[in-house]
């Protein structure tokens, strides 16, 4: 059984993510103060193209990811990154504001977000992937300050259209580095797989501890999107802050921020906290908005605010996958992933469009108001949050099984004490098997599978049951 993370996979994956989500942020600090040039630009329409990315990325993520799960990864990822090209395309020659929204709308289409998250679930074991979700998290927090220094710089040298051709050559570069991703492992979340549980969708669906953290993440970049039509406009207006001036600013106050981050992923990991972190990030994120909302143009509260602020954003950018990875069915991890892509995303769609909207009918204090409202929303959900359990997956393989041999296995270990789900994946013949080791009984786990005829082979890896040590929260 792998109990090592494959770092140089996560390593690539997290790399294509960062190349997706740098061209994405760095429309954020720019598009409404460069996009009013456009024909037919209003507040409203640039509200709308910040947000159309996000609607399509909505309704795509989980056909995607259920695709994933059918074809393989590679597949769908090769297909998004083409779409994002294409739309990157569109808009770098578009000339109207309806032109650039179609053309973020086509950008949002390749809807890749699940199925590299799912990816990461499938090359890393559980007691180990918060660190490799801490590495994506990490990723992103980077892209996120680099696309804060690279989009003022390139729309002040090429305008609008510039950064979006270079978007287009991140898109081309995400393809390149998928190459150097070492043979990809059959999806542990075959929807062929053998299981006494119901439907992937129904189970994922009607987890309230899935909905939970699908509201938060939809939560988390309704703001940041919102959060974003308001901040550049105070730094130009308020702190005469243009070009080189807001891209420094930003990278001292996120690179601060992610160092700051760090320490508290390992935290969460090592004391078992993570619901607990959760909560905390959230009322920091609603203290420090209400205190921009207010005394923006004291700057000292702003920094320190924005400080805050990113530093309970970029932890949640680590824990928040992990927790789903781990919470989802062994069956339905690619549609798991795929609903929580799909929240993340209609998220920024709707921060985009209420943030244009607020800001056209009431200014940037109505916009700082509603991303204050949105956090205090947030901190209502994560009530719904119960505590996360600790399990292990183990993995066993089967040769020459028949379905009705492992249709009753799989009866007889979810019904043992302890064990939190069980799923074959055929395509691979494994049988994986989630249990948390405090209360399942380990030997007698052992000794059913070891006694139930899986056939020739399935031994070896029974065997390394007792050589893993490290239990994990989901």
């Amino acid at each position: 059984m792998t109990t090592t993370i494959n770092w140089r996979a996560v390593l690539v994956i997290a790399a294509i993510m960062a190349c997706r989500l740098l061209g994405l942020f760095m429309i954020l600090p720019i598009l409404s103060t460069q996009a009013q040039h456009l024909q037919g630009a209003t507040a409203a329409l640039i509200g709308m193209a910040m947000g159309a990315y996000g609607l399509t990325q909505a309704i795509f993520q989980i056909p995607m990811g259920a695709l994933s799960d059918r074809i393989g990864r590679r597949p769908v990822i090769v297909i998004g990154l083409l779409l994002f090209a294409a739309g990157s395309v569109m808009a770098a020659l578009s000339t109207s504001m309806w032109a650039l929204v179609v053309a973020r709308a086509i950008q949002g289409a390749g809807a890749i977000g699940s199925t590299l998250l799912a990816l990461i679930s499938d090359v890393t074991p559980d007691e180990k992937r918060s660190r490799a979700m801490a590495a994506v998290g990490g990723g992103i927090g980077l892209s996120f300050a680099l696309a804060m220094v690279l989009g003022p710089l390139l729309s002040a040298h090429y305008h609008l259209a510039g950064v979006f051709w270079f978007m287009f050559g991140l898109a081309c570069l995400g393809m390149v580095l998928l190459l150097f991703i070492p043979t990809l492992p059959v999806a542990v979340s075959d929807p062929m797989a053998q299981s006494t549980r119901s439907g992937p969708w129904r189970q994922v669906l009607r987890s309230r501890q899935l909905l939970s953290l699908d509201a938060s993440i939809a939560l988390q970049h309704a703001i940041l999107t919102a959060l974003f039509i308001a901040l550049p406009l105070i730094l130009a207006h308020d702190y005469q802050l243009t070009g080189m001036g807001q891209s420094l600013f930003y990278l001292v106050v996120l690179v601060a921020a992610f160092f700051a981050m760090v320490p508290g992923v390992i935290l969460a990991e090592k004391h078992r906290a993570l619901r607990r972190s959760i909560r905390y990030c959230v009322a920091a994120l609603f203290v420090t908005l209400l205190a921009i909302s207010g005394l923006y143009q004291h700057w000292l509260v702003f920094v320190v605010s924005l400080f805050v602020f990113f530093t309970a954003f970029t932890l949640l950018e680590s824990v928040l996958p992990s927790s789903v990875s781990k919470v989802a069915p062994l069956h339905a991890k690619g549609v798991a992933m795929g609903v929580y892509s799909t929240s993340q995303y209609l998220g920024i769609f709707l921060g985009g469009s209420l943030g244009g909207l607020i800001h056209h009918a009431f200014g940037l204090q109505g916009v700082l108001l509603l991303c204050a409202g949105l956090a205090l929303m947030w901190l209502f959900v994560t009530a719904f949050l119960r505590p996360f359990s600790y399990v292990s997956t183990m993995m066993f393989a089967l040769k020459n099984v028949s379905n009705s041999l492992t249709d009753k296995l799989i009866q007889e270990l979810l019904v043992m004490p302890g064990v939190a789900d069980a799923a074959v994946c055929s395509a691979s013949s494994l049988l994986y098997v989630k249990a948390d080791k405090r209360a399942a009984d380990m030997e007698a786990l052992r000794l059913l599978i070891e006694t139930s005829t899986l056939g020739p082979g399935h031994k070896q890896c029974v065997k390394g049951l007792h050589g893993q040590h490290d239990d994990q929260s989901t």
